[in-house]
This record gives structure tokens, sequence and C-alpha cells, in this order.
């Protein structure tokens, strides 16, 4: 049995990999069948399937017209040994297959057993057996019902058809759910049905096993807090674990009857991984204190038979953890498996970085000093022959504190915070959680119950990532040159190659010569494809639009390349080409989860991109798309790394006594505010938001209903100023009125009396928030913060006085609005203490303002210049 569900689900089949893709897989088909070598070259061509395996059988059928002549003497046991003989010839196929079949003693090549296996199987069999092999039955299973692109994509129905998973399967095959149980604990199918077919008297316990890998939980999408917080109804405490941007690892360890410690690491692809990751087997021994004499006598280390843990491989540098990219190229160094190549692979193609001319090989040297790899330890899940993915995750993380020592730089257990469920607004305490780690540029929080076993259907693991929720991800507008059909996204759409599905994307990069010599042909780098986004409505208008439109097949003549109004350079990476590319380009609103790169690419691409918007060439043309660079810094600031100039850029202007720009890190509160007040927006929460719509289309005439003359000193020279005070009417409605006669309402009054519109005065002031911190935001003023563009905010109180200084400042700031915590008395004095220092030079009106968050009905200005 174990046979049928390794040919039903192939794609589940880990242990044995062939190294065959469509393409090679052609061309050793042609070779052993005796047929054309072009045959069955175009599978993937406008007119054909898109299936190699469908191809290949009604090929096969012309030359048996009668199935039932044509009988296969395989049995499925001779089948298995056949693809247990093939698989044994790659590398990456697991070592107990290979050791079957060893090269040492005359093996067959690829192309000797193909045709054994093939020479003997009618054409529906040939069918199946080639999409097994390219382990894809989906094709064959449910074929694709409409060739034509508008029907395929308009007239789908998603509830026509229901695929057959292995829970289903083996649901069917075991009523009693003893197997589906036994997969919980071992994701091995394998395994699992190895297990089934013992007597009853030597079936195993619900236990994991190991050495044989554990079923990792499917997480469910959060698309808000709310959301992702109405999982746990239930609950009454919930903690978000951060979640870290790096491999994920499945860590088994067992003592040896020596006392050595037998290390074995799964992927998330279930594949025995251990010789890959061998660059963390020493962190692995130290944090569980393995290599102690007197580990059996620690307190703290409990370790004595076997551990399972589950951890996070991430790349760490300095004192952070680095970008995900970086863990390719140290897993190449330190790895003693397929993908350890001792640094080889880099050494034959050298591209520059981010800084520009750091290349990967000095990222080797720069690697073994200070940058390298890492744990992060967040389950257990065995504990000395003790199964623990069935205890609560409370007790859980007890032990795994218990077991895992920290290392610095090395180890780590999961950072988490704590949300209290009886809370009126717990959501609320999620917010300020995910603001903060996304203002730490981390990639979002994985939430779990506290009484929630491991793996467990009823209380889920639920992950909160900015680009689950909607509107929320970073934007960027860039270009669409050219497309294509990509195979995995074409069957789950269910679509031939007549649909293009996969669309690449590129920014111009001389746009500065374009400036200064208007005429300069635009050259474009296409680095990166995205396939999602779109509907199947926009993507059917998006075909037919290509379609109608003037296009070249790609690859392209010269002289084809010439007459395009842009110059376009395909990137060495990208892993497929196009099939055509566009005359006239769209330009793309796209969304995505931050920004990577990949390896021999020395530009930032986005992490997960989909397509949200095609503009219309007559509203926005392709040649406003994003500049090249531009796509790099937002990608900077994304991932909090500050601009690699930036020492330069600050040495020059101290020579000219200007302010030295912020750092990422002094930016952060300024991100905390402003992610919390975004995601509140998006979820319908921002209480001021209908006062706020109303602030925009108002002038703001109120009479100032009591004013307090003082005199402020500075340099000597005794300057007037006003004390306001802002008493509104409670019996209005707090929301409106306290914008209305918010302080804006003064400072939107001219010294003739008139007063100015508010789009015009928030277009030529500038603003900062202050705490006691000084030069770190005020986190109570966030209802002015709201009202103020984001262009025109500053970090600190004393960029807001060098941009209102008569020399130094820009010429369109007129007004500048300090706010600051009015019950905070040290910020309050040093900022108007800084405030009167400088007056001299002060050329724009400036307004410090106190804000009290806890009373909504005053607000003060506190001093004017």
């Amino acid at each position: 049995m174990a046979v049928c569900f390794r040919l039903l689900f192939p794609e589940e089949d880990t242990r044995r990999k062939y190294d065959i893709q469509e393409t090679r897989l052609a061309s050793y088909l042609a070779q052993g069948l005796g047929l054309p070598s072009e045959s069955l070259e175009n599978w993937d061509t406008y007119d054909s399937s898109g299936c190699l395996g469908i191809e290949l059988g009604q090929l096969l059928s012309r030359k048996f017209p009668d199935p039932n002549e044509a009988s296969s003497p395989l049995t499925i046991i001779e089948i298995d040994e056949l693809l247990d003989e093939l698989a044994a010839t790659s590398q990456y196929t697991h070592i107990s297959i290979r050791n079957k079949y060893p090269h040492d003693f005359g093996c067959r090549s690829k192309l000797e057993i193909l045709k054994a296996l093939f020479r003997q199987l009618p054409p529906t069999e040939a069918t199946f057996m080639t999409q097994m092999i390219l382990k894809d039955l989906r094709p064959v299973l449910y074929p694709f019902p409409e060739v034509n692109c508008s029907v395929a994509l308009l007239d789908f129905n998603s509830n026509a058809v229901r695929m057959l998973t292995k829970e289903h399967a083996l649901g069917a095959w075991d009523p009693t759910g003893y197997a589906l149980k036994l997969h919980r604990v071992k994701a091995s199918l394998d395994e699992v049905i190895m297990a089934f077919d013992l007597p009853n008297h030597m079936k195993p316990a619900l236990k994991p096993t190991i050495g044989c890998m554990i079923q990792l939980p499917k997480s469910v999408k959060g698309t808000s807090c709310r959301h992702a917080l109405s999982h746990f109804q239930g609950s009454v405490r919930v903690w978000a674990e951060t979640k870290y941007d790096g491999e994920r690892a499945q860590i088994h360890v067992e003592i040896r009857e020596d006392g050595s410690p037998n290390i074995t690491i799964f992927s998330k692809s279930k594949r025995d991984s251990t010789r890959d990751r061998h660059g963390v087997h020493d962190i692995i021994r130290e944090t569980l204190d393995l290599n102690s004499p007197n580990r059996y006598h620690s307190r703290t280390i409990r370790v004595k038979k076997n551990i399972v843990l589950d951890a996070e491989i991430v790349a760490w540098y300095k004192d952070h953890i680095d970008e995900f990219w970086r863990i390719r190229g140290l897993i190449e160094q330190t790895g003693s498996g397929v993908r350890g190549t001792a640094g080889k692979k880099m050494k034959d193609s050298v591209s520059q970085d981010e800084e520009g001319c750091d290349s990967q090989l000095s990222m080797m040297a720069d690697a073994s000093q200070s940058r390298h790899l890492a744990l992060v330890f967040f389950d257990i899940l065995v504990l000395d022959d003790e199964p623990l993915i069935f205890q609560v995750y409370s007790a859980r993380r007890r032990l795994l504190e218990t077991c895992v020592k920290p290392i610095p730089t090395k180890a780590m257990i999961s950072e988490r915070h704590n949300i209290d469920m009886t809370r009126p607004d717990p959501d609320e305490t999620l917010k300020t959680i995910f603001a903060e780690h996304l203002a730490n540029h981390l990639e979002g929080l994985v939430l779990k119950a506290d009484e929630s076993q491991y793996n467990e259907i009823r209380l889920p693991w639920v992950k909160l990532k900015k680009d689950y929720i909607e509107g929320f991800g970073d934007c960027l507008d860039l270009v669409v040159v050219a497309a294509g059909w990509d195979r995995d996204r074409a069957r789950e759409l269910r679509v031939t190659p007549s649909t293009y599905t996969t669309f690449y994307v590129g920014a111009i990069t001389n746009t500065s010569q374009i400036r200064v010599k208007p005429d300069t042909k635009p050259h474009i780098i296409i680095y990166f494809t995205v396939s999602y986004g779109l509907s199947r409505k926009e993507l059917e208008d998006l075909n037919f639009r290509i379609r109608n439109g003037d296009n070249i097949s790609y690859p392209a003549a010269a002289e084809e390349i010439n007459g395009l109004p842009f110059a376009p350079t395909l990137s060495a990476h990208l892993q497929s080409e196009p099939q055509i590319i566009l005359q006239s380009p769209f330009l793309a609103e796209l969304l995505c989860a931050g920004f990577s790169k990949e390896h021999r690419s020395r530009h930032y691409e986005p992490r997960f991109p989909r397509l949200t918007k095609i503009h219309d060439a007559r509203e926005r043309p392709w040649t406003a798309c994003m500049d090249i660079n531009e796509v790099d810094r937002i990608a900077r600031e994304c991932i909090g790394k500050d601009p690699s100039n930036k020492d330069i850029d600050d040495w020059c202007k101290s020579l000219w006594g200007k302010q030295a720009s912020p750092t990422i890190s002094m930016k952060q509160w300024d991100r905390v505010q402003d992610i919390r007040e975004r995601l509140a927006s998006l979820e319908g929460r921002l209480r001021d938001s209908k006062g706020q719509e109303s602030f925009k289309h108002r002038k703001l005439d109120h009479p100032l209903e009591k004013t307090t003359t003082f005199s402020r000193t500075s340099g000597g020279a005794t300057v007037p100023g006003k004390m306001v005070e802002f008493v509104h009417d409670n019996t209005r409605d707090v929301g409106n009125e306290h914008l209305s006669h918010s302080p804006l309402g003064f400072a939107g009054v001219t010294p003739g009396g008139q007063a100015e519109s508010h789009s015009g005065l928030l277009a030529t002031s500038v603003s900062c928030f202050m705490n006691s911190r000084r030069d770190q935001p005020c986190d109570r003023c966030s209802r002015w913060k709201a009202l103020m563009p984001r262009g025109r905010r500053v970090h600190s109180l004393d960029a807001l006085l060098v941009a209102c200084e008569r020399e130094k400042g820009s010429l369109d700031i007129k007004q500048g609005f300090v706010f600051v915590d009015v019950d905070d008395s040290t910020a309050t004095e040093w900022t108007l203490q800084q405030v009167r220092s400088r007056a001299g030079n002060i050329k724009a009106q400036i307004l410090v303002f106190g804000c009290n968050v806890d009373s909504l009905s005053e607000e003060t200005a506190l001093l004017v210049v």
C-alpha cells in the first residue's frame, strides 16, 4: 500500500529526487522511445496542453491506435523499483536509496532506466508515469476544461472540482482514523503506511520517532489584528511570538551509547538537510550542553536520551539578525552536503551587492569575521522519549527554556509578548506589539494560544504579516515589460499556455540622464516576475490588452530590440525567460512583503509581490515608473538599513554646519506611531476619521476664547508672545469639534486676519512631536500626527528649527508646529527653552502646543513665535 500512496502523491515522496524537469525529460523520452527529437519540445507552446505527460500520451496514441493492444507487463512493485534506481542517480536522493545502487558497480544511466520503464507502457500509463517523475499529477487528474483564455478565466467554477488530498485518501483507506492520527506525528507517508500495515499488537503508539520528521503545523493567515485574534475566542491568554526571517529547521538529536550526539535536521520541504546545515551542528551541541562531560549533573540541561526542537536558521551580523538572502551564501560556505559548495559557486560568479562594491567573495571574507549562521528556537516536541506535541504550549515553552541554553549571537529563544484576552480590546494590545515589530523591521508575528497543542486544528497558529493585511504592504510603481506562462501558476488557475500568467517587471536605470537629455531612450532592467494579485477578470482584461498590442517574441533579433521605445536588459538571475516583450509596457502598482535579493543580483527586489493595479496609459504612462535607485532606497528603509554613503554625506553636511541625517534607529518611534495609525485606519478604528474628513473641507475661523500675553527673552531682547487656550463646547460632537478647535484653528489665521485653507497651510509647514526623551516622538500626540502630511514631519526639534531659520531654512516653510505632552514637564521645559534660545534666527512662525489625549476637550498653545 505504501507504493500506491507514493505513486498517487509523488509530491510527498521527499526521499526520491530525479533531477529531471520537462526539458531534459522530453529529450530523454524522445531518444528512448525513438520519437523525432523535436516532437516533445513544444509541450508549453501557445497551442499545446502545457503538460508533457499529456503531449507524450497523444503522441503515443497515434503509435498505438488501439489501447487494448498495448498492455504493460510491469507491476507497480517493479515500477517502484525502477523509480528507486532512477532516483539513485541524483545526489539529492536519500542515502538509503542511493546505497541500493552504488555507482561503483556499473549502474545504468538515466536514459537506460527510462528506456526500460517507458518502452513497456501504453499511452495512458506513459502519461501518468511522466507526471509522476515530474511530481505533479494535477494536469492529468484534473484536465483543463477550456483552451480559450477568456472562457477559462471568466467561466471558471471553483466548486466544480474538489482535489484529492492525502488526508482524504488516508481517511478513505482507514475509516478508524488511526492513520490520520499517526500522520500527525509522522510527516512521511511511507512511515505512516508501514506502521499501519503492522499487526494490531505491533502497531506503534501515537508518538514521534527520532529521525522521522514530525508533521509541521499549518498556519492560518491573519488578515487584520482583530481577525487574527478571532481564532482564539475561548482563550484567556494568547502569546505573540516574533516571526523570524530564516529557514525552518526541525532538529532531532539522539544520544548514542557512547554519549556522542547523532544530529538530524529536516527542512520545511521535509528533506533531510543534516549535511547542508553542518554549520549549525556545533551550535546545537553547545546550546544543549552536549559537549560537557558533566552534562548529566547539570541542573538546567535535561537532555539524556533524545530531543526534538523547532527552530529557525538565521544569518547573524554584528548585533542583529541579517537579511534573509545572506543565509544561502553562509550555507554554501559551511555545509558539507549538496548545497555546501565551500564557496565554489560564489567564486564562479562575482556580483556587486548593495554597497556597490561588496561582492559575494567579500561577503565570504566578511562572514568569517562576524557574519555567521545562528539558531532561534521556538518549540520543543520530544524530550527523552516523552512526546510533548500533545502538551499545551505553556508547558512546552517552560521545557524549552529549561533545555536550551542561550548563547549570545548564536543561539536564542524566540521573543514573545502576552495578550490578555479578558481585556475589552485585546486587539489594541496586538496592534501595539505588531507595530513595534514592523518598526524594528521584523517579519511579523505568530499567535499561539496558551492552552494549544502542537499542530492542533481547533487552536491553530495564526501568522500576522503586513502583506496579509489588505492595503498595508509596501507599494511600488514599476513597469511590466514582458509576459510569459508559468507552469505552477497556470495549474493553480487551470489554464493552458494560451494565457499569460506571469509578468516580468523592471525599473528605469537612467532617470538622471533622461532629465538632462530628454530624448535619451529609457533603459529598463527586468529583474523579477509577478504572478499573483489580479482577479480572474482583471487577468483576462490584461491578457486582452496584451494580445491586442504590438509585441515581439523572445528571444528577439537585435533590430527588433533596437526598435523598442526602451532598451531592455534581462537580469541574469531570472530563472525563466518571457515569451514576449511588450512594445508598449504598462505602469503597474505592486504590493509586497518587504525586500530581498537574489543570488548574483545587485538590486533589491520585492518579496512575494502582487499586482494590485494596471494603470491606463492615458492616465499614467509607463515612463512614470520608479527609478531603480529609488526602489533600492525604499528597500533599505524597509529592511532598516542606512544608505551606504551616509557617513560621507553626514561629513559633508558637517562642513557646512548642517545637521546630519537621522539614522534608521532614530526614526523608530515615528515608525511605530505611523504603523499603528495605518493599522487603525485600515481596520476602520481611527476615532477621528470622520472629523478629519470634515477638517479637510472647512476653513477654521472660530474666535479665540481666551488669550494671555506674556514675554520671552532671546539674546537680551524682549519679544512679544501669546499664550492661547482653547476651551471646547462639550455639548457638541467631541470628535468634530475637537478638530475644528484644534491648534491649527489658531495657526490658520494669518497676521492680516484672513483664514487660510488647511491644504495650503499644511503644504507650507513642518511638524515634530516631543517627549522627555527629547528627540523621540511623543506617543500621546497621535491625534495631531494623523493630520500632518508624512512629507512634512521631521524627526527632531532641531530639524524643525533648522527648517524654519532665516538662512538655512527652506523658502517654502511658513509655520512650524511642535507638539509636546503637556503632562511631561521635562519635555515641555526643554522644548520651550530650545525654541526661545534660537528665536532670533527664526523666520517662520513657530507654535508649541501641549497635547493631552486624556482630555479631549482642551488643547493649549504654550508658545507662539
